[in-house]
C-alpha cells in the first residue's frame, strides 16, 4: 500500500521547480565541495555529485542565485552514486531538503524563478 500524505504534507510536496544549472558549494562535514543543482524549488534541490552522503544526514549547501549567495542547511532525502562510465546514461547525486530557509530565500528564489525565459524549465512537481 502506498504511503498516505495529509494535506499539509502534500502542499509542503507540490513546488514549482526550474531546471536550470546552478553552481553550488557544499559540505557534509568532510570540506567544502563544489557541484551543480540541476533542478531547484522553494523546498530542495538535486545536488548533482557522486559524493554523496546517506538519506537522512544533514549537510551545508551555498546557492547563487542573480550574485546572492544564500547558505542552507539541508537533509539528504535520497542519494544514488553511479560508476563513472553511467554519469551520462544515469540521474545520480543527492536529492536534499531546506531544513530552515533563510527568510529572504522565498522571495529570492520566486524573483530568480521569473527571470527563467523558457517554459519547459519550469514544471510542478509532487516530490521535493
Amino acid at each position: 500500500m502506498g504511503r498516505d500524505h495529509d494535506s499539509s504534507d502534500r502542499q509542503r510536496r507540490r513546488r514549482v521547480r526550474v531546471y536550470r544549472k546552478v553552481p553550488v558549494r557544499f559540505d557534509a562535514g568532510n570540506g567544502e565541495r563544489e557541484a551543480l543543482a540541476t533542478d531547484i524549488s522553494e523546498g530542495g534541490l538535486h545536488l548533482v555529485t557522486n559524493e554523496v552522503s546517506r538519506v537522512g544526514s544533514r549537510l551545508q549547501i551555498d546557492v547563487e542565485l542573480d550574485g546572492t549567495t544564500t547558505r542552507h542547511e539541508c537533509e539528504v532525502m535520497w542519494a544514488i552514486r553511479v560508476p563513472d562510465h553511467l554519469r551520462d546514461a544515469m540521474a545520480y547525486g543527492m536529492g536534499v531538503r531546506f531544513l530552515h530557509p533563510p527568510a529572504e530565500w522565498s522571495g529570492r528564489f520566486r524573483k530568480w524563478r521569473a527571470t527563467v525565459e523558457n517554459p519547459s524549465d519550469l514544471q510542478w512537481s509532487l516530490a521535493d
